[in-house]
């Protein structure tokens, strides 16, 4: 007994598949394949906000920023601002911020010594583009200043 198999697609389960599906699949692919510190970054903004606006948890999650850090050796300590304890978010800010772009100092110098940034071709498109990132919003926001005592602050949009 031979069984005959059709070659023409299932049209019905064509038909289930929508977009959600296509999304979801598309982003548990790329997130299984490519992971990566940018993923982990993703997660952490996502569980960020649901934090921060779920009524139950928000107030923690405010009172988590205040808390004290403290690294003491004796009277002495080291995460301190003027004598008071810095908060997490003061350490965050002053002490992981003054790593994280140090850091990035040093990767953008390798790939200007050795990297793909080392010819000044290879290196025109992200120093136009980073020159644009500037030139742009801080043109928006005095456009959109102008006649107003709030020009001072450009530094905002530029960062």
């Amino acid at each position: 007994m031979t069984t005959h198999h059709s070659s023409t697609p299932n049209i019905h389960n064509a038909e289930k598949e929508t977009f959600a599906d296509n999304v979801f699949f598309s982003a548990r692919r790329a997130l299984s394949h490519h992971a990566s510190g940018g993923n982990v970054l993703m997660l952490a903004t996502l569980l960020a906000l649901l934090a921060a606006n779920i009524p139950g948890i928000s107030t923690f999650y405010s009172e988590f920023w205040g808390q004290e850090m403290r690294l003491q050796i004796g009277d002495f300590n080291l995460f301190s601002h003027a004598g008071h304890p810095m908060t997490v978010l003061q350490f965050i800010n002053d002490a992981l911020m003054a790593i994280f772009f140090f850091n990035i100092g040093l990767e953008i110098k390798r790939e200007i010594l050795v990297g793909e940034l080392s010819s000044f071709r290879k290196a025109l498109l992200p120093i136009l583009g980073a020159i644009g990132g500037m030139i742009i919003p801080v043109s928006i926001f005095f456009i959109m200043s102008q006649g107003t005592t709030y020009t001072d602050g450009a530094a905002i949009p530029m960062a």
